[in-house]
């Protein structure tokens, strides 16, 4: 039995300036605005960066190096979830023990999927298993390029996971830091990223395998739950900031109402002190 290739997911601040060669992608399976927005990249060190979405970046790191990925990698946050890729089939006890360390994750229609190639694709809460069917030529190529793919819809969702948290948190500082535009401006952001980016299934309509592979990936991040909660939360205190800055316009129109009545009154009891001055004189 070969050792698995294991490697974690680190999010990463941004997107670092030196030492990175951006590698081509061989395939498009995603609408447009999501596929131009991927940019795959390998650094000096061995290890993968994926930017998604303008500003959401990923690091595809090999175990046993986290303390040198956080040192070379300031700010970046581990997700606590892997990629394994396995060039054997194993028994589902042993996927289970490989992605969460115990033999108790039930493998189903719901979180497997066999690729045209033969390969074994397992999604779960703690990463994604990808497992080789044979060691053929034509195996070794089919093999890789559904590594990508998978690797790909995985950290999309991922990404939309992360940018729609990102939304919300911008939009929570800015209410309760009681910044009336800051708070329409991301309620603002929102709708353009959803006009631009968000899909219910941003692949492409006839590239069928990559179809189920995202359809897993979304299901297994709680993509659409999670976006549509987080846009209602957006959207309701956008909501009531926007009725606060009525209110606080309207009290003052009211106010500029009635200081200009009482400045009428004056200037109307002047004018009349006047007349009767002149009457009498």
């Amino acid at each position: 039995m070969t050792e698995p290739s294991t490697y974690f997911i680190y999010i990463l601040a941004d997107t670092p300036a030196n030492g990175l060669e951006e590698k081509p992608r061989d395939m498009s399976p995603f609408l447009s605005p999501v596929d131009g927005s991927i940019h795959v990249y390998k650094t000096n060190s061995g290890c993968t960066i994926y930017k998604f979405l303008d500003d959401i970046c990923f690091l595809l790191a090999p175990g046993g190096r986290d303390e040198e990925i956080k040192a070379q990698y300031p700010g970046c946050c581990p997700l606590w979830r892997k990629v394994i890729m396995r060039d054997e089939y194993l028994a589902p006890e042993n996927i289970s023990k490989q992605l969460r360390g115990s033999s108790t994750l039930q493998l189903g229609e719901n979180n497997c999927f066999a690729t045209g190639g033969g390969n074994l694709v397992v999604f779960s809460p703690h990463g994604v298993h990808i497992s080789r069917k044979d060691d053929g030529a034509w195996g070794a190529s089919a093999f890789e390029r559904d590594v990508k793919k998978t690797i790909e819809c995985y950290l999309l969702a991922l990404a939309y996971q992360k940018k729609s948290e990102t939304l919300l948190q911008r939009a929570i500082a800015a209410f309760d830091n009681g910044q009336a535009q800051a708070m329409i401006d991301a309620r603002d952001a929102l709708c353009a990223f959803d006009l631009k980016y968000f899909f219910a299934n941003p692949v492409r309509m006839e590239v069928f395998e990559t179809h189920a592979l995202w359809r897993m990936a979304a299901w297994h991040c709680g993509i659409k739950a999670a976006h549509d909660e987080i846009k209602s939360q957006i959207l309701e205190l956008a909501t009531i900031i926007e009725n606060r800055r009525r209110d606080s316009e309207e009290a003052r129109q009211r106010r500029l109402e009635r200081n200009l009545t009482l400045i009428g009154l004056f200037l109307s009891a002047v004018s009349l002190l006047g007349l009767v001055k002149s009457f009498w004189q």
